[in-house]
């Protein structure tokens, strides 16, 4: 029999993912990964001037066999000169502890050359000079002048304000940050490079002020500091290895927290991610439960060499707030904070009055989801190049991709494939695959898009498949619902996902109906399998708009949020 409510996997599956090894949730974590690249590239996002990026790379090219903390000291003192400070008492100060603790050696010809005017042109080099493998490893990425400037705009520190970047890097955030006594500006960093840089960065900036920065090198997660702040700014690491488990920018934040006064401000630039995936409920409940949002904007992708998009989660400590500002490029609306209980795993999704209306709408007439259904996942070959064959062979049988699922049908099968389960990497169980019916969807996809299967065919893992198991609701009653309007309306803007998971699904709201309503449902499904007639389509919708009483203004909203008319 096939397992209710889980992930099916054959023995075979279980023995690769003990052999790859796999994280706590079963997903195989042996995956190609940018840890050990050797290579390295100028962070063109950081400057101010693109027309520097030659000069920047014949200094890498002509020094990068040199140590790094050499080349940066070096070019550190050229700055110092150049800015007729390098006498200063506190300056040298500076250098004379870094060269005696890390035994640093000048490069007389970088204390001399000619360099590029930027805002910090330290930390281009050095961001330039490490490679992306040590990046990675690091969770290092230098924030862009005009993210830094967004997110500290408003800040102006006056009398005994006290503001803090503890993931500082090379000084970004406490350069930016208006004030005219620089000893208010802290900062931490466990980099000992970065936190020189950002000393020097600032002595630069307040030249005519003879003071020493108060930056220290040290993990942050096991800084010690009896200060309170009231503001606390950062582009805290991802990714990046600790001892504490979870994602450590969820560690970052708890900390930060806890050094705030009471009404101060935390401002975290994070991976969009953490809006709206389940691992972070944890940091999303602490945030709504203790502070007041004032803002979140999202940003593009931002980093060289990083493919995900980013977000600036503003808030005020120990101020619960009923609405905040959700700022995506020229979108900027007002939110209510209500909108994020809507999800299980209080996803930070920007829903308007409307949507709230039509997903409660759904859900009180809703008794069912698909929690008690089976799901499995499609077969991983290992070696796709090598498996997969564009013309019939001996033995071989079709396999379809999750690009040949359509709403309802399978488009015709590009691939064939010999099915030999001990062959695979992974795999579900044969009588998974071989059901009388099913349903599969598509992974990758904004919204959801099934079809049915009555064939018995196979499908790769970029395809999904689903038996459901709903009171009153045949397989294809279950998919008419699932490509309906209203559902794929109600998963973007319940999960605003690009991918169609399993846990979201389960999470979708299905209402009691009647046999006769699903004898017409399925009768209809059937019609559009066999004449992709759009018309049916339309009735389709029509009958799932009335079980859940949405009106035609609320049908309007629906058109207009996929972009339909």
């Amino acid at each position: 029999m096939a397992e209710k409510g889980s992930r099916i996997i054959s023995n075979a599956t279980a023995r690769n993912w003990e052999r790859l090894s796999t994280n706590p949730e079963g997903r195989l974590s042996n995956r190609a990964n940018k840890l050990k690249s050797s290579r390295r590239f100028v962070p063109v996002e950081y400057l101010t001037d693109a027309e520097n990026i030659q000069i920047i790379e014949n200094i890498i090219k002509d020094f990068c066999e040199f140590k790094v903390f050499d080349v940066i000291y070096s070019l550190a003192i050229n700055l110092l000169i150049k800015k007729g400070i390098y006498e200063k008492s506190n300056i040298k100060k500076i250098l004379a502890e870094y060269c005696k603790k890390y035994n640093v050696k000048v490069i007389d010809e970088l204390t001399q050359i000619q360099l590029p005017d930027e805002y910090d042109i330290l930390g281009i080099l050095y961001q330039s000079i490490l490679t992306e493998g040590e990046k990675n490893k690091r969770g290092s990425y230098y924030t862009p002048k005009n993210i830094v400037e967004d997110m500290v705009c408003d800040i102006a520190l006056s009398g005994d304000m006290e503001f803090l970047d503890p993931c500082c890097g090379s000084g970004a955030y406490l350069m930016a940050v208006k004030t005219d006594n620089p000893m208010r500006l802290h900062g931490v960093d466990s980099d000992k490079i970065a936190v020189f840089i950002a000393k020097i960065n600032l002595v630069l900036k307040y030249s005519d002020v003879e003071f020493e920065p108060d930056i220290i090198c040290v993990d942050f997660l096991d800084y010690f500091d009896k200060r309170k702040y009231d503001y606390i700014v950062t582009n805290p690491p991802w990714g990046s290895v600790h001892k504490k488990a979870g994602e450590i920018f969820t560690h970052f934040y708890f900390k930060a927290f806890e050094l705030l006064k009471n009404n101060a401000s935390i401002r975290f630039l994070f991976p969009v991610s953490v809006l709206n995936v389940k691992a972070h409920r944890e940091l999303r409940k602490f945030i709504i439960e203790n502070c007041e949002i004032e803002r979140i904007v999202e940003y593009d992708r931002l980093f060289t060499g990083v493919v995900t998009s980013h977000v600036n989660i503003s808030s005020i400590k120990g101020v619960k707030s009923k609405e905040l500002k959700y700022i995506k490029g020229s979108d900027e609306r007002t939110v209510r904070i209500e909108a994020f209980y809507e999800t299980e795993n209080l996803f930070f999704n920007p829903l308007s009055a409307d949507d709230i209306y039509i997903i409660r709408k759904v859900k009180s007439k809703s008794e069912f989801s698909l929690k008690n259904s089976t799901w499995a996942l499609g077969i991983v070959t290992g070696d796709n190049k090598n498996k997969l064959f564009k013309t019939i062979k001996e033995n071989t049988e079709p396999i379809y991709r999750g690009k040949d699922i359509l709403p309802y049908v399978l488009k015709e099968p590009e691939y064939y494939i010999v099915y030999d389960r001990n062959n695979f990497q992974q795999s579900a169980r044969d009588d998974i695959y071989r059901a009388e019916e099913k349903l599969v969807y598509k992974f990758i996809s904004s919204m959801p898009v099934f079809a049915y299967d009555n064939t018995k065919s196979l499908f790769l893992n970029s395809a999904n498949i689903l038996i459901p198991d709903i009171e009153n609701m045949s397989v294809k009653t279950v998919m008419a619902f699932l490509n309906s309007k209203l559902y794929r309306y109600l998963y973007k803007k319940m999960f605003g996902e690009v991918k169609v998971l399993r846990g979201n699904l389960e999470e979708l709201p299905f209402p009691s109906i009647t046999q006769e309503q699903d004898k017409n449902i399925c009768s209809l499904a059937d019609e559009y399998i066999k004449d992709s007639n759009a018309k049916t389509l339309l009735e389709i919708d029509e009958i799932i708009y009335e079980i859940f009483e949405i009106d035609e203004p609320y049908k309007n909203v629906i058109n207009e949020a996929l972009n339909v008319r």
